[in-house]
């Protein structure tokens, strides 16, 4: 594990870290999953600078990110979530149960399903409550990019 405290955040100072790091760290890149926040200079610079390793987002900053966005800027999507049990079991699937899928069929523990099965899944539940489906496109817009 490696923390680093850095001046500013940007993609320049994010490869200058990195490539120390590489010099300094023998270890099998290839072979390495790096979990970041979903700070795009951050992101950029681990797969500009280590191109064979996988990246992958942190599932405690993805949930943060979700909520923060919502309340931000889908307010009256928070307070659906808040005040309506089926928008918030929706909200607990997106949140807490998508990001659990491969992004692809291909992963060998969960061969049968990734997160656009996920995802139909879940808009195919929402489509039972047209009333909540309705005030859910816009979040699920968001969430689907």
């Amino acid at each position: 594990m490696v923390y680093a405290f850095l001046i500013s955040m940007n993609q320049e100072n994010y490869e200058v870290h990195l490539n120390v790091v590489r010099n300094l760290l023998p270890l099998n890149y290839a072979e390495l999953c790096i979990i970041t926040d979903f700070e795009t200079p951050l992101m950029n610079s681990v797969l500009t600078i280590m191109t064979e390793s996988k990246l992958m987002g942190c599932w405690s900053h993805y949930c943060q990110a979700v909520i923060r966005h919502s309340k931000r800027k889908m307010d009256s999507v928070f307070h659906l979530f808040q005040n309506n049990p089926i928008a918030a079991r929706v909200f607990r699937m997106v949140v807490l149960a998508l990001s659990h899928l491969p992004a692809h069929r291909v992963h060998p523990d969960c061969p049968r399903h990734d997160v656009n099965d996920g995802f139909r899944t879940i808009i195919n539940y929402v489509q039972q409550f047209p009333d909540i489906e309705e005030q859910l496109r816009t979040f699920h817009h968001w969430i689907y990019r």
